[in-house]
């Protein structure tokens, strides 16, 4: 967690696209409700979700004139008011989160029951488009395992050796994150601590998890929150067999499971 100082005490809350988003209300000098083409303290106003880079549907309703360096106007979907931060933990984005460029969140907190975002009101303007960042090649450990929990994602078999799960969690509420590296869909909290989050259907297997659970993992130090529509239980023995498809690993009792390798794992 991160010093609670370093956080401001007033925040404004926004949201925009699937994002809740949060700023010092210091920097905040006017909100408003605008139309196409109006202009909030003179300035020509931008969809904040253009400069994060994310795909924009419909310009938002609202407007906000920020005091970062310089005075900027953005509009956003809606505004949920000014929150004092209180005692709400303050925490580091996980480094396996990817956000480009580091420096555009200061951190996450909760905050009425949710996740939000604080945005460094500098971090910005300096926003460049992003660059191309491909996709981590699908990658399965080898190795045979003794005992490993298998659950499904997108109607495929997957699992994890069982010294490399931390939990189980029901229903994970995740919080998007833009600008996240490819294949993280967010952050969830979970025993006050935050964690990236990884839908392998959606990254892979062209379909999304339903996200009825996620599999907290460990692998080489880095924790991941893994996406799941179901958890089918230990199972034992899992080894290569000659014949299998690659990347496959079959159970003593003849169950096959792919044994996903996470970026950065």
């Amino acid at each position: 967690m991160i010093d609670p100082r370093a956080s401001a005490r007033l925040l404004a809350l926004v949201r925009v696209g699937p994002f809740r988003l949060a700023l010092a209300a210091e920097a905040v000098l006017e909100v408003a409700r605008v139309h196409l083409g109006q202009k909030l303290r003179g300035l020509e106003t931008t969809s904040l979700l253009r400069v994060l880079g994310e795909p924009e549907s419909t310009p938002g309703e609202w407007a906000i004139a920020i005091q970062g360096r310089t005075l900027q106007a953005y509009q956003v979907d809606a505004v949920e008011g000014i929150r004092e931060r209180g005692q709400a933990a303050l925490y580091h984005l996980p480094s396996g989160v990817g956000v480009e460029p580091e420096s555009l969140f200061r951190g996450a907190f909760s905050l009425d029951g949710a996740l939000a975002l604080e945005v460094l009101p500098e971090s910005l303007e300096e926003l460049q488009p992003l660059p191309e960042r491909p996709l981590p090649p699908m990658r399965f450990a080898t190795d045979p395992a003794s005992k490993a929990l298998v659950f499904t994602s997108a109607g495929r078999s997957l699992a994890f050796a069982l010294p490399q799960v931390m939990s189980v969690v029901a229903k994970p509420v995740i919080c998007p994150v833009p600008r996240a590296g490819p294949g993280i869909c967010g952050v969830v909290e979970h025993a006050q601590m935050l964690y990236p989050v990884v839908d392998l259907g959606a990254l892979y297997f062209g379909r999304p998890s339903t996200a009825e659970l996620g599999v907290l993992v460990e692998q080489d130090g880095r924790p991941f929150l893994v996406l799941a529509d179901a958890v089918r239980g230990v199972h034992e023995g899992f080894r290569s067999v000659a014949g299998t498809e690659p990347g496959w690993l079959e159970g003593e009792k003849g169950e096959r499971a792919l044994f996903p390798r996470l970026e950065g794992g």
